[in-house]
């Protein structure tokens, strides 16, 4: 699989990936709520997003492209290909890459969680779309799990 196919597998997957950041925000804010004993209409509506009302995901689609871009340029590698089996594929790896180091670190992140719930209409939001925006902005300057941050002197 090369990069452009792993690009490819990540478009058609990313409805399904997104609703997971999505309901991992969402449980995360939820819970800080429940834990702070608050009980308004904004958290009603939240318990029931993806559940009793509809996901709009689609402004969350420029962070997917830009998650598996940034990805595919920090891990993906065509020689890997040449010694691996069938569970280091590299849609495989992606796939778990996404869901057990990514969103948890994404979750773990206030702003993060905010962005997502409000571009989705999780939250109140005049403009979901600037909160998408600043979401990408973030993704674009963030460390990756299992990377250097990008001013790291480089290995020796």
């Amino acid at each position: 699989m090369n990069a452009d196919s792993l690009r490819q597998v990540c478009r058609e997957h990313a409805s399904a990936s997104l609703n997971s950041l999505v309901m991992a925000c969402r449980r995360r804010f939820v819970e800080a709520a429940r834990l702070m004993e608050w009980d308004t209409p904004v958290l009603t509506h939240l318990s029931g997003l993806g559940i009793c009302t509809p996901l709009e995901l689609w402004p969350l689609f420029p962070a997917s492209s830009l998650m598996c871009d940034r990805y595919i340029e920090a891990f993906y590698s065509p020689q890997r290909l040449l010694i691996s089996g069938p569970a280091d594929e590299p849609d495989q790896k992606w796939w778990r890459y996404f869901h057990y180091q990514l969103v948890p670190g994404l979750v773990a992140n206030d702003d993060v969680v905010r962005n997502v719930l409000r571009a989705v209409g999780g939250l109140p939001c005049g403009n979901p779309q600037e909160a998408a925006r600043v979401l990408c902005h973030h993704l674009s300057e963030m460390t990756l799990p299992d990377s250097l941050p990008c001013w790291a002197p480089a290995a020796a």
